[in-house]
């Protein structure tokens, strides 16, 4: 056996007092690759969820640098990772839960309001869908304008179904109508702004709305819609009340305090 191994084997082995394997080798100190991706995924904070994984890095990236017993640096990047990717997340959490509750909000006092507007409209129910948003200027609509309204979208893309009214629902609709609003543009000038709501007809499927709405009235504490349309597939719309006309129209008089009519007839 002394012939097959002519030295010692402390001699000849370069770790045998060695505990840790390679802790004893000279070498520069490398930068922990987890410790980088940890900041970068972190600094990366325009996409929801990077934010956690970034920290979760940061905590392996530490968990490694402490293992390795001085021969990998980073732990800076990796604590810097772990914060910024916590601070991330809970602002995205912040802004996730304000969000649902804006359009919780908004589902409860805009989408269901309208839906309910348009079933009126639908089964004929003129007073009840004024009913809806009486302190509105559209609830002061004729019954003539509602008819031709309903008339003009049931020959065009069917009878009204449903505008929806969960969040989800709200979401996955304006995903799917999101082609039809393209272009869109408010109004230049003026006080009133245009809301586009997804709605879906029996005929078309889904299909784009535009609520008019003048903020100076909700302002104030009223209702502040003043018309609404049906976007149809050439793009051009269906206004409850053509555009230029108010809700409920009224003859001028004329001398002597006459009036008018629809026929050209003198009323005394």
């Amino acid at each position: 056996m002394r012939g097959l191994y002519p030295y010692p084997m402390a001699e000849n082995n370069p770790y045998a007092n060695d505990a840790g394997g390679f802790d004893d080798l000279d070498g520069p100190q490398r930068t922990s690759a987890m410790a980088v991706v940890s900041l970068v995924m972190s600094l990366v904070c325009c996409i929801p969820g990077l934010g956690l994984l970034g920290a979760a890095f940061g905590v392996v990236a530490l968990m490694g640098i402490g293992r390795s017993r001085g021969r990998v640096g980073g732990k800076g990047m990796a604590m810097a990772g772990i914060i910024v990717g916590v601070l991330m997340t809970v602002a995205w959490i912040s802004f996730a839960a304000t969000t649902v509750s804006a359009f919780k909000k908004a589902a409860e006092q805009f989408y269901s309001p309208l839906n309910q507007m348009m079933t009126e409209i639908e089964a004929g129910d003129y007073d009840a869908a004024r009913a809806v948003f009486p302190g509105a200027p559209i609830a002061s609509a004729t019954d003539e304008q509602f008819e031709a309204f309903r008339a003009s979208y049931q020959a065009e893309l069917g009878s009204f179904d449903s505008i929806p009214t969960d969040l989800m629902e709200i979401f996955n609709m304006y995903l799917e109508v999101g082609q039809q609003m393209q272009g869109m543009q408010q109004p230049q000038g003026g006080q009133v702004v245009i809301a586009p709501v997804p709605a879906v007809f029996v005929g078309n499927g889904p299909t784009v709305m535009i609520v008019r709405i003048n903020p100076n009235q909700a302002s104030g504490g009223g209702d502040p819609i003043v018309d609404i349309s049906v976007v149809l597939p050439d793009s051009s719309e269906l206004s409850l009340v053509p555009q230029g006309l108010s809700a409920a129209p009224s003859a001028p008089p004329l001398p002597g305090g006459t009036v008018d009519d629809a026929a050209g007839d003198d009323v005394p």
